[in-house]
């Protein structure tokens, strides 16, 4: 035991089964591994659960380059990418076909990954997906979505772009294009929007732009919400280190029937805003807005126009 890094352990298992981001798996014939403290190698093995039957193989080193060697196929429960990703919820089955080579500090993944109705959730954000349909083209440096679709707000969205992550930090540059969603955003506000989005930029530095029309904005919270936004109020910061670096630079425009909505009132109004700052402090600038009538709702159900 004087050179305990020489060791090596030459291990075989008729059955092993383990549970992994609340999914149990269990092996599928022989598993056969050796390891050491400079590396691990893996035969052929397979694991199945629930939406699940993988099968993985090649070998991992710790020592110098940190070089990995690895080949994933087969389908995956989506949960599984809830350890690896912080704050991410994520469900659903999926088809990989993936090799992974390069080190463990720069991994080069190649291959494609098929998602058929899945869902997903990012802690702070103020919608999910669902339904999420397409597949995510891996090209050793860069991740590409391809056909990639998704419900949300009650529309659906067309993603493109993709994810460079060759480099640290990785860098995003990825759109969204929906013919009707709702974004619940601020607290006590919600947006029913169609349009174009990009993200551009970092984890630590990135910018939300693009240009949607708006066609009907709800305040449960009554017109205080939107003066809160017009006066610059911060609101209460999100957990995600993301959303906190997040900026905006998104121009708005109204259709020509848009309605805002807030406890026993509506307001018919021709707009044209941007929002500017942060997630923890919107901003609007640049507001026109022309409003050819407001309704009252009145305690017996009467409406009274006015003109503005």
């Amino acid at each position: 035991m004087s050179q305990p890094g020489a060791i090596v352990m030459d291990a075989n298992f008729s059955k092993m089964a383990f549970n992994y981001s609340n999914v149990q798996l269990e092996n599928s014939g022989p598993v056969h591994f050796r390891a050491s403290t400079e590396e691990v190698n893996i035969d052929p093995v397979t694991f199945k659960g629930k939406d699940t039957n993988f099968k993985i193989e090649g070998n991992v080193r710790f020592t110098g380059r940190r070089s990995v060697g690895l080949k994933l196929n087969g389908a995956l429960d989506l949960r599984l990418l809830s350890g690896f990703v912080p704050g991410l919820d994520a469900r659903g089955p999926a088809e990989v076909n993936a090799s992974f080579e390069g080190t463990l500090d720069r991994p080069r993944i190649t291959g494609r990954v098929h998602i058929d109705s899945a869902s997903a959730r990012m802690a702070d954000f103020p919608t999910g997906l669902s339904g999420i349909n397409g597949d995510l083209i891996f090209d050793a440096t860069r991740l590409s979505f391809n056909n990639l679709t998704a419900e949300a707000g009650g529309g659906t969205l067309t993603l493109t772009g993709s994810v460079n992550y060759a480099d640290r930090p990785i860098h995003y540059d990825v759109s969204a294009k929906t013919d009707r969603t709702r974004i619940r955003y601020p607290e006590g506000m919600s947006w029913q929007v169609a349009g174009n989005l990009r993200l551009s930029g970092t984890p630590e530095s990135a910018v939300l732009s693009g240009k949607v029309v708006v066609d009907r904005v709800n305040l449960s919270g009554g017109l205080e919400t939107a003066g809160a936004l017009i006066a610059s109020r911060e609101y209460g910061g999100p957990t995600s280190s993301f959303l906190q670096n997040l900026q905006f630079d998104i121009e708005a425009l109204s259709t020509p029937d848009a309605r805002m909505e807030w406890p026993n009132a509506e307001l018919e109004a021709d707009a044209n805003l941007r929002v500017r700052g942060t997630w923890e402090h919107p901003i609007l600038l640049d507001i026109s807005m022309y409003c050819p009538a407001i309704y009252i709702f009145t305690g017996i159900g009467t409406v009274w126009p006015a003109a503005i």
